[in-house]
């Protein structure tokens, strides 16, 4: 049985290597190639999915990797295990030196989000870990996530569109519905504080 938790750990230990090894804008900006997402693949980016494929690789396992940077990988024979891994979601922020991003990581049993039987995040600027297992919820460093479901009305409404006119298009349909907006830049970390209520 492969230790999922202990991979992200050490994909953590890695990209925070990586982190100090490139500390500045001038090191993780430099755009290297254009991803299989459509986005800007720089060095911060291209350094860190090096760092979790190489760990990925190390388990001998079949699954098929879906990444950002890559598309999808397939490692041994696939089959219908895949793990879905973001190394820098926000990494604008990352680059520019912001502490809100994450490392990401969810593996299922198909292809569905249905499928999904564990997800990691690890937030590099709080160093929270947050985790969640099929049939075992939701934990932040380890303790069961178990807070108040959020305000009634929405108090605060978290945005994750990446340019100005996705946000300027959609804030106006907001006023009504919560009384502040946050455009923070890392969707994983978003869900995850969505979560803790």
């Amino acid at each position: 049985v492969t230790d999922w938790l202990a991979l992200c750990r050490g994909c953590v230990a890695d990209v925070e290597e990586i982190l100090a090894a490139l500390p500045t804008r001038l090191e993780r900006e430099p755009v290297l190639r254009a991803g299989m997402g459509g986005d800007d693949t720089t060095a911060i980016d291209a350094a860190c999915e090096d760092a979790v494929v190489r760990r990925l690789e190390a388990l001998d396992l079949d699954f098929t990797l879906v990444s950002e940077e890559l598309g999808e990988r397939v490692f041994g024979s696939g089959g219908s295990l895949r793990v879905v891994v973001d190394p820098v979601d926000g990494s604008v922020n990352a680059k520019r030196g912001i502490p809100y991003f994450s490392l990401s990581l969810a593996v299922a049993e198909g292809p569905t989000m249905d499928d999904v039987t564990f997800g990691f995040v690890h937030d590099f600027g709080a160093g929270e870990e947050w985790t969640a297992l099929r049939g075992g919820g939701a934990r932040l460093d380890g303790r069961p996530l178990d807070t108040p479901l959020p305000n009634e009305p929405v108090e605060i409404l978290a945005f994750e569109g990446t340019t100005t006119p996705a946000i300027a298009a959609m804030a106006p349909r907001m006023v009504d519905v919560a009384a502040r907006l946050r455009v923070m830049g890392s969707l994983a970390l978003s869900l995850c504080h969505l979560a803790a209520g």
